[in-house]
């Protein structure tokens, strides 16, 4: 749960109000991981050099409902289009129409990896399911 979806629960704007500008950084340093095609990098340590430019489903469904936290709570039209964006990837690139599920990622040129899993501990019943029921319970 989001920190200002926790405070907003909770009915504490003091600590909404302490943790705004933080989620807005924090959300403004994840947008260096945005591709054009709307997808989100697996990740990245910058001071490193490290870069791992595959599209990993968790990282897309974390995306999707983080910008649209952005939306929600901050009026941000910019995030609600990054949102979109990364879950049309999702649509396009990792859902598996004639198999079902998602699959587990993409590299940077679109070819899926069909050796991880399609489902697991946190595939399928945790990150998955968490966005589609996140978005579903806002609309």
């Amino acid at each position: 749960m989001s920190a200002q979806k926790t405070t907003s629960v909770l009915g504490d704007k003091t600590v909404l109000q302490q943790v705004e500008e933080v989620v807005k950084m924090v959300a403004k340093a994840s947008e260096k991981g945005l591709n054009a095609d709307g997808s989100m990098v697996h990740e990245a340590n910058l001071d490193m050099g490290h870069i791992d430019t595959e599209r990993h489903w968790w990282v897309q469904a974390e995306a999707v409902v983080g910008f649209y936290n952005l939306y929600q709570y901050f009026g941000d039209e910019e995030a609600l289009r990054k949102s979109l964006r990364c879950w049309q990837y999702i649509k396009d690139h990792l859902n598996d129409w004639e198999g079902g599920e998602w699959w587990w990622s993409c590299d940077p040129d679109g070819n899926i990896n069909r050796h991880d899993d399609k489902a697991g501990f946190w595939k399928c019943p945790y990150h998955n399911s968490r966005m589609c029921l996140e978005i579903m319970e806002r609309e």
